[in-house]
């Protein structure tokens, strides 16, 4: 698989080198899937340790389960699957099927009639382990308000930012850090020949 991060007009250059090794599978009879989207950070693990903290707070004051509060704040606040840009995944069911032995984060909008059958509509919500980061910003600033609104105390506004910032920062540092090492070996190797 080649997966490919473009961020500016230079960044072409990696389209054309990665479409030569496609044209040889391609000449090898395979059929290849391409896809190109635009870039979403995923979200940071200490803004996700943060909304698991938040979401533990919650549901100790309203003494419910956690899983069961998890689910409340990501149908609140979290993010809807979607088959596109304008529509969103939905699914129905018999009515009174227990869809929530199936898939957790299912929210219903409403019953139908279809062919004579009873149906309950739900729209799916991602996982919050698939939410970039701007979804999981959305997520945890809802969960945020709903645990002042409890009295519980949270991270003021810059400390939270610096979280949700923080993979952007570590993504950088590895990416640094790996040219720097390639580069080291490259000199090493280079040294070596000679």
């Amino acid at each position: 698989m080649i997966k490919l991060k473009l961020e500016k007009p230079a960044d072409t250059i990696k389209v054309q080198v990665a479409l030569l090794e496609v044209q040889k599978e391609l000449e090898q009879g395979k059929c290849i899937d391409c896809e190109f989207k635009e870039h979403k950070e995923t979200r940071s693990l200490n803004a996700n340790a943060y909304f698991h903290l938040l979401v533990h707070k919650i549901a100790e004051v309203l003494r419910i389960g956690n899983d069961e509060c998890k689910i409340n704040m990501n149908l609140e606040y979290g993010t809807p699957k979607r088959i596109d840009e304008h529509t969103l995944f939905a699914i129905q069911v018999p009515k009174g099927a227990k869809v929530r032995e199936f898939y957790d984060y299912v929210k219903w909008v409403k019953e139908i009639e279809d062919n004579g059958v009873v149906k309950d509509v739900y729209i799916l919500y991602k996982e919050t382990h698939t939410l970039n980061t701007a979804e999981m910003s959305r997520l945890i600033d809802g969960t945020v308000q709903e645990a002042k609104s409890l009295g519980i105390q949270t991270l003021d506004e810059l400390e939270l930012q610096s979280l949700i910032n923080v993979l952007y920062v570590k993504q950088n540092i590895v990416f640094t850090t790996t040219i720097y090492f390639m580069e080291l070996l490259t000199e090493s190797k280079a040294k070596n020949m000679e």
